[in-house]
């Protein structure tokens, strides 16, 4: 025999799945005078008590930005269930209140995933890089599995420290977690030994990355400047070569990295020859230098008076 419910019951869970549908709309909306409607109306129907209703009540103030209701919402409820926490954790973290975020989070029964990594997120806004890393290293140690997106915020923070034991230690848990051919992952990874300068580790993660998943064109402009600041010629031809078999465009950033490369590097008449294919506009100031010094070392100062020449002012 089946449960029929009772119709103040289902008068609650119909009221209750309206509310979250409007809600939902006015979050995409970023309608706020429609949510504090609803708000007046869950209060009125005395709804508040619905820890699922209430938590998208305090995901529509935090995703329009209301703070104040955002506060005032996870303080009256009674039930708070994971997604609440990091709700307000993340708030926090957004307005740079690190000090109440940093309550929060120790007031959080069991953090997920998502409570340390906002954490992360919120120290990398700041710029306080190290704290960013200590928080990583302790959600490991506390056994939370970090996500692609953690990953790829902690990468930033050693990018940003050339911290290159720690990239080691993460580039090891993301091998573990079977994260390595996943592109936003993979992308930071090689970003990270970019920045740290390692040519050995840009090598073997883009020999593997190129065989499994597509480097971005910002990856590959970090990785040529680490090839034209290390004058690693051979490295910098094989990403070349990889990026025209990929069909990748050189264009933009992308362009100005590779003819410095070439130019710092020792292949100045590559670099020469790729401003004789794309043209020179929009050239940047650093690439052109490098173009110019590298002919004018090698003594074909004619050819540098060229290239000088052709720009315009």
């Amino acid at each position: 025999m089946g449960i029929t419910k009772s119709p103040c019951t289902t008068s609650y869970d119909s009221h209750s799945d309206l509310y979250v549908d409007v809600l939902q709309s006015a979050i995409k909306s970023r309608d706020p005078f429609v949510g504090r409607s609803v708000h007046a109306r869950i209060i009125k129907h005395g709804l508040h008590l619905g820890v699922f209703l209430m938590n998208n009540l305090l995901n529509f103030y935090a995703k329009t930005g209301s703070f104040s209701d955002v506060h005032r919402v996870f303080a009256e409820m009674p039930l708070k269930t994971i997604f609440s926490w990091n709700n307000i954790l993340s708030a926090y973290a957004k307005r740079e209140n690190f000090e109440a975020a940093q309550r929060v989070f120790d007031e959080i029964p069991e953090p997920d995933s998502v409570s340390w990594t906002s954490m992360i997120v919120g120290y990398n806004m700041l710029g306080h890089f190290d704290n960013a890393i200590h928080m990583f290293l302790r959600m490991i140690s506390c056994g939370v599995s970090p996500t692609q997106f953690t990953f790829t915020n902690v990468l930033a923070s050693c990018a940003a420290t050339e911290a290159l034991d720690i990239d080691r230690k993460v580039h090891s848990f993301i091998i573990k977690l079977g994260l390595s051919s996943v592109a936003p992952v993979a992308n930071s990874l090689l970003n990270t030994y970019a920045k740290s300068v390692d040519s050995v580790m840009v090598k073997v993660v883009f020999g593997r990355m190129s065989s499994s998943s597509k480097p971005d064109k910002y990856t590959l402009g970090s990785v040529l400047s680490t090839c034209a600041n290390l004058e690693n010629l051979k490295l910098g031809k094989q990403i070349h070569a990889y990026m025209v078999r990929a069909n990748i465009d050189i264009s933009g950033a992308v362009r100005n990295a590779l003819i410095l490369m070439y130019a710092k590097a020792g292949g100045n008449e590559i670099a020469h020859g790729i401003v004789d294919i794309t043209g020179i506009s929009n050239l940047d100031v650093i690439a052109f230098t490098s173009l110019l010094d590298g002919f004018v070392k090698i003594g074909d100062i004619n050819l540098a008076r060229d290239i000088f020449d052709s720009l315009e002012f």
